[in-house]
């Protein structure tokens, strides 16, 4: 306690586990000093941390940026041969009807897959 009411004859005398205030306090500065010593290295692991939120982050949002490109490749597939090309393709045969649609159908996957691959390396 303080003031000091413990005798310094009675910590002399008896065999006790005396802790002063002094003593406490000198514990207490190392035990900040080491935790000051710690700052640095938890700051170098939030900073870490981050860097991994961040890419973490843009990545998502390049996701959900092209999480619509199928639909709207597809709509503009669908656009073209129900609108654009209608007449033309009702005027082919059979199997060169089957060719166009076989060729657009080609052409839709390859128009959604290369943005992504794009998108999946520049974020990688």
């Amino acid at each position: 306690s303080v003031p000091r009411n413990v005798e310094a004859q009675v910590v002399d005398t008896f065999k006790v586990d005396y802790i002063s205030i002094d003593a406490l306090r000198e514990t207490a500065e190392i035990n900040l000093s080491e935790r000051k010593k710690e700052i640095v290295e938890a700051r170098k692991i939030i900073q870490r941390k981050l860097e991994e939120f961040k890419s973490a982050y843009h990545q998502r949002q390049l996701e959900k940026a092209l999480k619509n490109i199928p639909k709207e490749i597809k709509a503009v597939k669908e656009r073209a041969l129900e609108n654009v090309y209608k007449e033309n393709l009702e005027q082919l045969d059979d199997s060169a009807r089957e060719l166009v649609l076989e060729m657009m159908d080609y052409m839709e996957k390859k128009c959604i897959s290369v943005p992504m691959r794009l998108a999946k390396e520049v974020v990688s």
